[in-house]
């Protein structure tokens, strides 16, 4: 039996494997690309930033490196020279060693190094499914707790379904999904986006999506969010995803009478070279927070917001790992009265959650790591976990925090720090 593996991450199943002591039946051999770096990295440091600029960077690039080939190869050595990319312009291994480990650290160390990184300082782990299963609670959709303080809704839009959620949330984050369903209904607990049993009847006329998406936003405005303490909240706003057609959210918004407490969202892609949104210039009458700016000045006469949808989504995963009665935890209510299981009604909202994974990316001209979520093999649907993305960000909007005790990234467990939900 012969097992080709890779290290991903620290103790995982191939570090296992590979640990004689653990599993001496085992003849194990470990190899790396890059055997010895370079001596002389200030010059890969210029041939990094010749790659990374305007034009023909990587005709340039190669250019430099064939200039000062002797000097930039001298105290490397690889484990397969022959092994370079002629699509990307390489003439040696050694060059393609350095241009992968530029264009992505962390997948250098694990896949050609077999030396991954540690967990605590650069892999992001989500919580496992059964405990987000096990943050689900019996109290019956529709009903908040009575900490809740704002009620906040989100309509994805699609050509024959719209999706939507609606969180209630305490001052201090602590979130609780309190309705997530479809429009229309679709009678069912597990369906695809892609073949709905009951999907809106457009056939290439944009009334019915519009007359729909009505619907929703009037749906979520005439809820009544009860608390156990027998007080009553409306809802406060509702965001409405404007990538898929903008013009119809407008009309929408209007034709719903609540165009003033509806807000378009717009879920952005921030590249680690790219400014973060907290670093932008604010102009006369936006406000920005960390990871989203609303835009009052906007081409489409109403304020828009604009989100880093994937730091948005690190932080509800992030809150994910809490369990349920922390402090800026997340919680699901349980489904209609008399349900056999509060999980069940919650699966499929549940795996949208998991539909996605983490992947660091590392910026080329920007010193800077960013984590990115993508999607997994078949591009499983991920519609609940944008709304309840969207959830979280108006919360941030309206000023909720909270303040957590996590371990600080690359020191002993038990060194503690403030999270306040305002740091990257």
């Amino acid at each position: 039996m012969v097992m080709a593996c890779t290290k991903i991450c620290e103790n995982d199943l191939a570090c296992q494997i590979l640990d004689h002591k653990k599993y001496p039946q085992w003849k194990s051999h470990t190899f790396k690309m890059l055997h010895s770096w370079p001596d002389d990295m200030s010059l890969w440091e210029e041939y990094r930033g010749i790659r990374t600029g305007p034009g023909r960077a990587k005709q340039n690039a190669r250019d430099f490196y064939k200039k000062h080939r002797d000097k930039m190869d001298t105290g490397a050595s690889m484990y397969w020279p022959e092994r370079y990319r002629d699509d990307e312009s390489e003439i040696s291994g050694i060059q393609c060693m350095m241009n992968l480990y530029y264009e992505n650290q962390h997948v250098f160390w694990s896949e050609y190094q077999n030396e991954p990184q540690s967990i605590g300082t650069n892999i992001f782990q989500t919580a496992p499914r059964h405990h987000v299963e096990s943050l689900c609670v019996e109290d019956v959709e529709g009903t908040i707790p009575n900490s809740t303080t704002r009620v906040v809704a989100h309509i994805d839009i699609h050509k024959n379904i719209h999706y939507g959620t609606a969180s209630a949330f305490a001052a201090d984050l602590t979130m609780r999904k309190c309705w997530h369903g479809t429009f229309p209904n679709q009678g069912r607990l597990h369906f695809e986006q892609r073949n709905p049993p009951n999907p809106i009847p457009s056939n290439k006329i944009d009334a019915p999506i519009i007359d729909e998406l009505v619907t929703a936003i009037r749906f979520f405005f005439k809820c009544k969010w009860l608390k156990p303490n027998g007080k009553i909240l409306p809802t406060s706003c509702v965001t409405i995803d404007m990538r898929w057609e903008p013009g119809y959210v407008i009309k929408a918004m209007i034709n719903s009478g609540y165009a003033n407490w509806c807000f378009p969202y717009m879920g952005m892609y921030i590249a680690p070279d790219r400014k973060p949104i907290k670093e932008y210039f604010v102009h006369p009458g936006n406000t920005k927070g960390d990871y989203w700016l609303l835009d009052r000045n906007s081409e489409y006469k109403v304020p828009i917001i604009k989100v880093d949808v994937n730091a948005m989504k690190e932080r509800l995963h992030t809150m994910l790992l809490l369990e349920e009665g922390k402090v800026g935890a997340v919680s699901f209510c349980g489904g209609p009265p008399k349900t056999t299981t509060t999980v069940h009604w919650n699966s499929m909202l549940i795996e949208h959650l998991f539909s996605q994974e983490p992947m660091y990316e590392e910026g080329k001209g920007r010193p800077r790591t960013k984590l990115r979520f993508v999607d997994k093999d078949g591009k499983p649907d991920d519609h609940y976990f944008d709304c309840l993305v969207a959830n979280l960000t108006m919360a941030d909007v309206y000023g909720c925090r909270c303040v957590l005790y996590l371990p600080q990234r690359g020191t002993r467990r038990g060194t503690e720090k403030f999270y306040t939900g305002d740091e990257e």
